[in-house]
C-alpha cells in the first residue's frame, strides 16, 4: 500500500474540493504507477490503470478521492452514448468502487420514429396495389414482400431493430382489418391478400 500511503500523504496538506490540472494530474501519475493496483475493488467493469487518463472532475473529499471515468465499451458497439462512472477512492481504508453510474450522449440520438404512421402509409400503398421500389409484388398482386432496409435503413443496431419491429407490427395490425395476413418474415415481411 506503499503508493496509496504517498497518495495520502499528498493529500493531506490540500484543502477539499475540485482538484487542480496539477494536483489530478499527480494523483493519476501515483495511480497510474502502482497505487490502482493496490486498491481493493479496483478491477471493476475491468477498468485497469491505464483508463484513468480520462478521469475528469477529481475532487477531495477527505479521506476520500472521488472522480468521473468515460467508458466507451458501448459507444465502441453501436450506441450513441458512453457510461459514465462515478468512482470513490478510499485512501484510509485501501478501496474503490463505482459509487454511481450514467451515461453521457456521445453523438447526437436519432429523430423520433413514428412507426404506426409511417406503418399507415406503407399500408395504403399496398391496398392500391401501387409500384414503389421497397414493395415487390406477385404478377396477381396478391402477395407482397417489403424491403424494410430501404423504408428503415440502418442506424444504431438496437435504435433500426427496435423501429422495424415496430413498423412490420403496426403494419400488420393495420392490414389484417383489411383482409391481408403477414405470411413470412424472413428473409422479407410477406403479406399476402385473403
Amino acid at each position: 500500500m506503499q503508493k496509496i500511503t504517498d497518495i495520502l500523504k499528498y493529500v493531506e496538506p490540500l484543502e477539499d474540493g475540485i482538484l487542480k490540472a496539477d494536483e489530478e494530474k499527480h494523483i493519476i501519475e501515483l495511480l497510474q504507477d502502482g497505487g490502482w493496483d493496490e486498491l481493493g475493488g479496483n478491477c471493476v467493469e475491468k477498468t485497469t490503470s491505464d483508463k484513468l487518463y480520462r478521469a475528469e472532475n477529481m475532487r477531495l473529499e477527505k479521506p476520500y478521492i472521488k472522480f468521473d471515468l468515460e467508458r466507451h465499451g458501448g459507444y465502441v458497439n453501436g450506441s450513441t452514448r458512453s457510461d459514465l462512472h462515478r468512482w470513490k477512492i478510499d485512501l484510509e481504508k485501501g478501496t474503490a468502487g463505482i459509487e454511481s453510474r450514467s451515461y453521457r450522449q456521445t453523438e447526437p440520438r436519432d429523430k423520433n420514429y413514428n412507426a404506426k404512421q409511417h406503418a399507415d402509409e406503407v399500408s395504403k400503398e399496398i391496398l392500391n396495389s401501387e409500384d414503389k421500389e421497397y414493395l415487390l409484388w406477385n404478377i396477381s398482386k396478391t402477395e407482397c414482400s417489403i424491403r424494410i432496409g430501404l423504408l428503415i435503413p440502418e442506424t444504431v443496431k438496437q435504435t433500426t431493430i427496435g423501429r422495424r419491429k415496430r413498423f412490420r407490427e403496426s403494419l400488420k395490425n393495420i392490414l389484417g382489418s383489411k383482409g391481408w395476413r403477414l405470411t413470412k418474415t424472413r428473409p422479407l415481411s410477406t403479406f399476402t391478400k385473403q
